[in-house]
């Protein structure tokens, strides 16, 4: 018998700050590279696939960055206070993303 089960790995690149595509506010994503790994006996894990996530840290929506928009993503990366301080300044304006 064969026990398979599956897993992902994240580690945190960065932040960066966008409009949330399910709560639509303007909002700080965590920026994570997400390996999901297929475990096999428990013993083996065999990588299944990889790919940039980014995560509203208001709703928990996570979605993936589509592979054009990755270098881009991982440019704009940076600390969560200094997203907070983008965010801020767009306080009262609701109909544009943060740059």
């Amino acid at each position: 018998m064969v026990f398979l089960g599956s897993r992902e790995e994240r580690a945190l690149v960065g932040y960066v700050a966008g409009n949330c595509p399910r709560c639509g506010q303007p909002r700080r994503f965590a920026v994570s590279d997400a390996k999901r790994k297929l475990t096999i006996y428990v013993l083996l894990q065999v990588p299944l696939n990889q790919q940039l996530v980014a995560e509203c840290t208001r709703c928990g929506f996570r979605f993936g960055v589509p592979k054009d928009e990755v270098d881009e993503f991982r440019a704009r990366a940076t600390t969560a206070d200094e997203v907070d301080r983008q965010l801020a300044g767009t306080a009262g304006d609701r109909t544009r993303p943060p740059a």
